[in-house]
């Protein structure tokens, strides 16, 4: 004997459901971990592109940001977060080796390498946050000069942030760590 026709419908919605049930969160958390990919190659794109005009901010001869004449490590850090605006970077100390950011979604801003300076800046020397000394002075005949910029991400879905932290160490923890480099010459 066939079940009726309304009774076989009702299997059918039944069986539609379950299969919704299952594929749902399957998709869900699909479209979170596509965001989360886009969100960190836009924040990478940023970073590039900050640290490459924040390098050339250091070596171009004119100081537009902070008073005129040869720039300073003012100029870099302001012209960095000029075109980062979209990423919260802070600049603890522009000359020490870089210690990874702590907060999630947050940066740091390293001017270096470790002992030059723009030709502005003047001479300094001191101790760096979580031990290591610097040694400043200003650069020169065409000298290199690197900008860094670290971020740590931390996604937006919560199960992949969960992920992260037991997949990494570390001061970001839980996240991803961005390191964006560009070294230029002075034209000084």
């Amino acid at each position: 004997m066939r079940p009726s026709g309304r009774r076989a419908r009702r299997g059918q919605s039944a069986v539609s459901m379950v299969e919704f049930a299952i594929v749902a969160p399957l998709f869900l958390i699909l479209i979170f971990l596509i965001l989360d990919f886009g969100k960190v190659i836009y924040v990478k794109n940023t970073l590039d592109s900050a640290a490459r005009d924040g390098a050339r901010a250091a070596v171009v001869l004119t100081s537009t940001l902070c008073g005129g004449g040869e720039p300073t490590a003012c100029d870099v850090e302001k012209t960095v977060k000029n075109h980062s605006s979209d990423v919260s970077l802070a600049n603890p100390s522009p000359y020490c080796p870089a210690v990874a950011p702590t907060a999630g979604n947050s940066g740091l801003i390293f001017l270096g390498p470790a002992g030059t300076a723009p030709g502005g800046e003047p001479a300094a020397s001191g101790v760096c946050p979580g031990g290591g000394v610097f040694n400043v002075t200003a650069a020169s005949n065409h000298a290199q000069i690197t900008v860094t910029i670290e971020y740590c991400y931390k996604p937006l879905m919560p199960l992949l942030s969960a992920v992260l932290a037991l997949a990494t160490s570390g001061n970001c923890q839980g996240g991803i760590t961005l390191v964006s480099t560009s070294t230029m010459k002075t034209e000084y």
